[in-house]
C-alpha cells in the first residue's frame, strides 16, 4: 500500500483543529445569537459548514435535532448532511439550494431524511447562512411534514402510480425541470422517474421541436389552465407516440413563484385511428374528382394537375405514373416532393427502366411492397438491390391492368425516410391505377 504523505496528514490535522476551533467557539457562547437559537428554538436545527453553498460537514446539532433523527452525536457531528438524505434526494436539494445561493436564506421544502435505523423521514427543510469569524456556515432547519398532509400524498401517489397517465410537476425556469415525475412514467416513455428527475432533457429533447415550441409558448402564457395540447414524442426504445398533455400553473407563497402541474396521457392509438380516417377520406375525394374529371373528354393539364395533386396526398418523394399500348410508351409522368435535391431527382431511374425490373413480377404478385429495413419482403434479390442502388427506403408499386395483363404502374418511393404502405394506400392505389387506366386509353 503507497503511504501517505506528511502533507496530506497535516493537511488533515489542520482540518481537525479547524473543526475543533469552530465547535469550541460556538460552544464557548462566543456567538450569543447561537446560544438562544439552539436553546429556544421547538425546531431541529444543525449547523454545517457550507462548500460552495452547500451543507457539507456538520459541526453541531441540538436536541430536537437528535431526537428527530433518532441519530447520536456519533453519527451526525463531523458527517456530511448530505448523507443523512434520502435516496434521489440530493439532486432536489442540489437545485432548491443551487436556485437561492445568492439569497440569504432557502425557502422551506419538502425532503426525505433517513434516520439511524435506515428509515425514511418526510421532512419540512429550510437553510440560512451567516458568517462565524470569516468563516461561511449554514444553518439547517427540519420540521417534520403533518402526518395527514403524508398519509394523503402517500394515498394520492399510489394513485398516481397506478394511472396509465403520467404526472409531472415543472418548474417555472429556462430548463422546465421536473420536480416531481410518477413513476407511471416508465410505462409510456420509457425512462423511468428517476431518470426524468436526474435530466429532464431526456424528456424535452425526445419531443418534436415544433410541438415543444407551441407547448413553451404555452407556458410562458398567462393562462392557468390548457387542455389537451398532442406532443409527438419518442420513447426510449426508438417508437414515435403521441402524449396529450394538459397544463395547470399555479403560484406559492410568492406570486413570482410559478410552476406548473401537467398530465400527459398516451393517445397514440387514438391519433392513428383520426389519421386513418382523415387520410381515408382526402382519398376518397381524390378517387370521386378522377372519376368525373378524367373520364371522357379532358385537358392534358387536369391530368397533370390531378397528378401533382395525388403525388402531394400520397406523401412520397417520387410518385410515378407509366403506361404502354401494344408494347409501346404512352404516358410517363413523375411528381417529385419539393424536399427532394435536384441530385436526388436525376439519380433515380427513368420510368421504362423501373418498368422493366418489375413488369414480369406482376404476373405473381399483384402488389409490389419494399422497405430497406425489412427482410420479410417478396421482392426478388435483384428487385431488392436494384432499389438499395437508388437509395431507396420504401417503396409501393402497383399495376395499371387492362384484360388481365400489366400494361404500365402507378410507383410509389420515399428516399429521406422510412414509409410504412397499409391497406388504405394500396387500396387507393390500385383504384386509381384502374381509372387512370380508362382515362389514358380513352375508354
Amino acid at each position: 500500500m503507497k503511504p501517505v504523505s506528511s502533507t496530506i496528514i497535516s493537511e488533515l490535522k489542520a482540518e481537525n483543529e479547524r473543526l475543533k476551533l469552530i465547535v469550541k467557539r460556538m460552544s464557548e457562547g462566543e456567538s450569543n445569537w447561537y446560544k438562544n437559537l439552539f436553546n429556544n428554538s421547538n425546531n431541529a436545527l444543525a449547523i454545517c459548514r457550507s462548500f460552495s453553498d452547500f451543507p457539507s460537514t456538520i459541526v453541531d446539532c441540538n436536541e430536537q435535532f437528535r431526537d428527530l433523527t433518532q441519530r447520536t452525536d456519533q453519527q451526525i457531528i463531523g458527517k456530511d448532511f448530505m448523507d443523512l438524505m434520502g435516496k434521489g434526494e440530493k439532486r432536489k436539494f442540489f437545485v432548491q439550494t443551487l436556485s437561492s445561493s445568492s439569497q440569504k436564506s432557502l425557502k422551506s421544502f419538502p425532503l426525505i431524511l433517513t434516520d439511524g435505523h435506515g428509515q425514511n423521514l418526510k421532512m419540512e427543510i429550510s437553510t440560512s447562512f451567516f458568517d462565524a469569524d470569516g468563516e461561511r456556515m449554514i444553518i439547517v432547519t427540519l420540521k417534520p411534514e403533518n402526518i395527514h398532509k403524508t398519509i394523503l400524498q402517500e394515498g394520492i401517489e399510489q394513485l398516481l402510480t397506478r394511472s396509465e397517465q403520467v404526472f409531472f410537476g415543472i418548474v417555472a425556469d429556462d430548463i422546465l425541470q421536473f420536480d416531481y415525475v410518477s413513476f407511471s412514467a416508465y410505462k409510456t416513455t420509457g425512462y423511468s422517474s428517476d431518470q426524468l428527475l436526474l435530466n429532464p432533457f431526456l424528456f424535452w429533447n425526445n419531443c418534436h421541436p415544433e410541438d415543444l415550441s407551441r407547448l413553451k409558448k404555452v407556458l410562458k402564457s398567462d393562462k392557468t389552465f390548457e387542455p389537451n395540447h398532442l406532443i409527438r414524442f419518442i420513447r426510449q426504445d426508438g417508437q414515435m407516440i403521441w402524449l396529450d398533455i394538459s397544463i395547470i400553473s399555479y403560484s406559492g407563497k410568492d406570486e413570482n413563484d410559478l410552476s406548473y402541474y401537467a398530465v400527459a396521457r398516451e393517445v397514440t392509438a387514438q391519433q392513428k385511428k383520426k389519421r386513418l380516417h382523415r387520410k381515408k377520406e382526402q382519398y376518397n375525394q381524390l378517387i370521386f374528382h378522377a372519376a368525373k374529371t378524367l373520364i371522357g373528354n379532358y385537358e392534358e393539364v387536369e391530368l397533370v394537375e390531378f397528378l401533382e395533386q395525388t403525388g402531394k396526398q400520397i406523401n412520397a418523394d417520387r410518385f410515378s405514373v407509366y403506361l404502354e399500348n401494344n408494347g409501346e410508351s404512352i404516358f410517363s409522368q413523375n411528381v417529385f416532393s419539393e424536399h427532394l435535391s435536384v441530385n436526388d431527382k436525376t439519380y433515380l431511374s427513368s420510368n421504362i427502366v423501373a418498368w422493366q425490373e418489375f413488369k414480369d413480377d406482376f404476373k405473381e404478385f399483384p402488389v409490389l411492397v419494399y422497405h430497406s429495413d425489412d427482410d420479410a419482403f417478396h421482392l426478388k434479390k435483384q428487385h431488392h438491390e436494384f432499389l438499395t442502388k437508388l437509395k431507396v427506403k420504401s417503396g409501393l408499386i402497383i399495376p395499371m391492368m387492362k384484360d388481365g395483363k400489366a400494361q404500365g404502374f402507378v410507383y410509389c418511393t420515399t428516399l429521406l425516410r422510412h414509409r410504412r404502405w397499409d391497406r388504405t394506400d394500396i387500396s387507393f392505389l390500385t383504384s386509381l391505377s384502374q381509372l387512370l387506366v380508362k382515362a389514358l386509353l380513352k375508354e
